[in-house]
């Protein structure tokens, strides 16, 4: 990703949405302005109390998000982005996603596109890797069927 250029992931990869998107990512660019944030609860409590600073820093994330997303939609044209973690929790960040794919995309893949957030919020991944581990590990049970009512 070009806004990346060549900040190092948390895995050491250089640019990484990660390094532009990501809640440590923006408390440390706050840090960088003289906000001194402790946590993404706190990142978000700005946002939602209007901070001009934490808003634009947000909206930019979800810009970078979207233009990421931009490839995949137009590539698969799915029916739905669900987008997860604590930040999707913040609307400006949802709303520029929402405003990168329009924009990138190609009509044919946003004309029925939904864009939301997971209704689980930061555990969707591990719930759905659960729900899955469950439908393929564990036994169907035949569905009972009722007798018949002459013997």
């Amino acid at each position: 990703m070009e806004a990346a250029q060549d900040r190092p992931c948390s895995r050491g990869n250089i640019g990484c949405l990660e390094t532009v998107a990501s809640g440590a990512a923006l408390i440390r660019e706050l840090a960088g302005q003289g906000v001194e944030v402790a946590s993404t609860t706190e990142l978000l409590q700005l946002v939602a109390d209007g901070d001009p600073q934490a808003t634009t820093l947000i909206r930019t994330a979800g810009r970078h998000i979207g233009t990421a997303l931009s490839v995949v939609v137009n590539f698969f044209n799915p029916q739905a982005v669900a987008l997860g973690g604590a930040l999707a929790a913040a609307e400006p960040l949802v709303a520029a996603v929402r405003g990168v794919l329009y924009e990138r995309c190609l009509p044919l893949a946003t004309s029925d596109l939904e864009i939301t957030t997971t209704v689980t919020g930061r555990d969707a991944g591990l719930l759905g890797a659960g729900l899955t581990a469950l439908r393929h590990n564990l036994p169907t049970a035949p569905v009972p069927q009722e007798e018949s009512a002459s013997a």
